[in-house]
């Protein structure tokens, strides 16, 4: 009973595994993504904060420090772990109906 139960909690911790990553890549990639159109919209003078341009500059120069790096984390952790995970889970649902219908097809062919 107890291989069951840790066999069910290995399935939904790995079905749960593509979901998270997927979900850190893309909130990663939207936040520097509102990152960076702030950072547009302050150095734009748009809506002047301060009406200083070197502070400004300075605020755009800051974002963009840190923004632009997490975009290509979020973007990578996509690539590399989320489509991945992803493919793998399919490939192990796959695996397992085929090894199902290996084990049900012989008796389905000598029941008729």
């Amino acid at each position: 009973m107890a291989t069951s139960t840790s066999t069910e909690a290995r399935a939904r911790r790995d079905a749960t595994t593509p979901w998270a990553a997927a979900a850190i890549g893309l909130f990663s990639v939207l936040g520097a993504f509102a990152a960076l159109v702030y950072a547009g919209v302050t150095i734009a003078n748009v809506f002047s904060a301060s009406g200083d341009a070197a502070r400004d500059t300075g605020v755009f120069r800051s974002i963009t420090a840190w923004a632009t790096p997490l975009g290509l984390f979020g973007v990578a952790t996509l690539f590399a772990a989320a489509i991945p995970l992803s493919l793998a889970q399919i490939r192990t649902g796959i695996q397992e109906r085929r090894n199902a219908l290996s084990t049900a097809l012989p008796q389905l062919l000598h029941h008729r």
